[in-house]
Parts: structure tokens; C-alpha cells; sequence
């Protein structure tokens, strides 16, 4: 038994190791051709943004010190006032 095979000669140069015609990139015979997307474009930009964010964030100490000086100053010298009825205003808000 014999098996016949059929042979297209328009499909020569075009079979590749992964099946018929991938594109490749100019002088990348290897590689396949990549074309960044609008959408692409924007995550990438996207991520270093929010990489840089990060990186501010992380350097912020969570506690400004300069700020708790200035209000135990305030405390300790009997200019910090507070008025109960605003707090419970604003523990009745949530705020």
C-alpha cells in the first residue's frame, strides 16, 4: 500500500518549524514580529507609574514625627483645645 502526498508549491518558504507561515521579525529569523498594541502601551506605562508611586510610598515613614512634635508641643504648652462635641460629631459621622 502506497500513500500519495499532495505538494503546494505556493507553500514553499512559508512551513516552519511551528506549521505553515509565522511572521518574523526584519533580521530576526528566529523571533516572532511583536507590535505593541495601544492598549499594551498604556499597562506598560501604567506599571511604572504605580512602581514609582510604590517606591514614594515605601520612602514615606508612616509616622511625620514633625507633625507629633508639633502637637505634643501644642499639648504640653495648654494651646491644643478640644472640643468634645466635635469629636462625638465626628465619631457619629465616621469621619
Amino acid at each position: 500500500m502506497t500513500t500519495a502526498m499532495t505538494f503546494d508549491a505556493g507553500q514553499i518558504g512559508k512551513i516552519g518549524p511551528k506549521g505553515p507561515s509565522r511572521s518574523v521579525a526584519p533580521g530576526r529569523p528566529d523571533s516572532p514580529e511583536r507590535v505593541a498594541s495601544p492598549e499594551a502601551t498604556n499597562k506598560v506605562a501604567e506599571t511604572h507609574e504605580i512602581r514609582a508611586a510604590m517606591q514614594i510610598v515605601q520612602a514615606t515613614p508612616e509616622i511625620r514625627t514633625d507633625k507629633v512634635a508639633q502637637l505634643a508641643a501644642k499639648i504640653q504648652s495648654g494651646e491644643f483645645k478640644v472640643d468634645p462635641h466635635v469629636i462625638a460629631e465626628r465619631i457619629i459621622k465616621g469621619a
